[in-house]
């Protein structure tokens, strides 16, 4: 092979830098709509959004800037971009499923969250890494489904209406036996 055909480290690492902050970037934009949403939800009086009590998603908010206060503040400390890039997309996982299970499990609208952590493996990583992360998204997904499938662990506000569901048909019941 020839010096022109083996690929440069530096353009990787330069690319994988600019990906990153991007990445920052956009974590803040979603998670900064996500804040405007729950402002939105609270003014008009709600103390739910979607499944999830809006003190979670407050929390979840703080968390997110909070982590990724850190992560740009060491950005230019970290020697190893990729597995500093790894550490992030598995954050951002980590950080779509509870999203995803906060805001009702299943019946959720944030499971195309996902796609953008694929997106971001599949572009830092190119090869494996956007398979890998696939697959562990569709693992965690699959973890919240059975696990609210099995009724091990229901979204916060879900048992509440789950309680009221199955006392309403009792009661409806009753009505229709006497």
């Amino acid at each position: 092979m020839g010096k022109g055909s083996q690929s440069d480290p530096t353009i990787h690492t330069a690319g994988l830098d600019f990906l990153l902050k991007v990445l920052m970037f956009f974590r803040v934009v979603t998670i900064t709509l996500l804040l405007g949403v729950t402002v939105v939800a609270q003014v008009k009086g709600s103390q739910v959004l979607f499944f999830a009590p809006l003190y979670f998603v407050y929390l979840l908010i703080v968390a997110v800037y909070l982590a990724t206060i850190l992560f740009s503040s060491i950005f230019d400390q970290v020697a190893d971009l990729k597995k500093f890039s790894m550490v992030q997309v598995g954050f951002d996982l980590i950080l779509y499923t509870i999203i995803v299970f906060l805001s009702g499990g299943y019946e959720s609208p944030f499971p195309f969250l996902y796609l953008f952590a694929i997106l971001w493996a599949s572009l830092g990583f190119p090869g494996p890494g956007g398979y890998w992360t696939a697959s562990l998204s569709s693992i965690l997904y699959g973890v919240i489904v059975d696990l609210e499938y099995y009724r091990v662990l229901l979204p916060p506000q879900k048992e509440i209406f789950d309680v009221i569901a199955s006392r309403s048909e009792e009661h409806t019941s009753e009505l229709q036996s006497h």
